[in-house]
């Protein structure tokens, strides 16, 4: 978790008295924890800037990977003004879907690629083998490169509850019909209760 922790937002309401008389801190803090890197790959997809952490390697190492190579010298005068966008369209491309584009031009000779919205309106576009490369590379990585996750600690009243509940409700052995509320004294809302042992005194 360390190695990608990045950002903390952490508005934390800590009932702690609660939570140390329960005994049930540990096991609350699997509920209370989310990782993630969605937060981050979303502001990163809307400002279009990259919120990733570079990472020195102790040591190189070989990755195997697909790449895709336009010919530029071909595609800016076919295609002009959408150049870029077919451009970026093809960097975005994730490693199955290169390998799958790989099998398909060396079968057909032309793929068909998703873009946003070029000059005519059109959200693709078809690239021949004469305009588009996609080969498998070996190269030596000497950083790792990832999204950081987030973590975001969140200390509800209702969280808090649910935990001691569900820590504190259970059945005895054998019998479903008979459920406990074994509430720890410092958190039980009534320390003694008295009831008749028949409905009829």
């Amino acid at each position: 978790m360390e190695e990608n922790m990045l950002e903390l937002d952490c508005t934390v309401i800590t009932p702690e008295l609660v939570l140390k008389t329960s005994g049930h801190v540990d096991k609350f803090a699997d509920w209370m924890c989310k990782e993630s890197a969605y937060d981050l790959t979303v502001h990163s997809a809307y400002t279009g800037s990259p919120l990733i952490v570079k990472e020195a390697l102790s040591e190189p190492v070989k990755v195997e990977e697909w790449q895709a190579t336009l010919d530029k010298k071909l595609i800016g005068p076919r295609f002009k003004k959408d150049a870029k966008v077919i451009q970026s369209a093809v960097e975005a491309l994730d490693q199955p879907t290169l390998e799958r584009l790989a099998s398909e031009i060396a079968e057909k000779g032309i793929v068909s690629i998703d873009t946003p919205a070029l000059g005519d309106g059109r959200t693709s576009v078809e690239l021949s083998k004469e305009l588009l490369a996609i080969a498998k590379v070996t190269r030596v990585q000497n950083t790792r490169v990832y999204t950081p996750n987030v973590i975001e600690p969140s200390f509800g009243i209702g969280r808090i509850l649910y935990c001691v509940l569900k820590q504190t409700y259970w059945h005895k052995p054998g019998d479903e019909a008979r459920a406990v509320l074994s509430l720890p004294f410092g958190v039980a809302p009534n320390k003694v209760l008295i009831v008749p042992l028949f409905a009829q005194p």
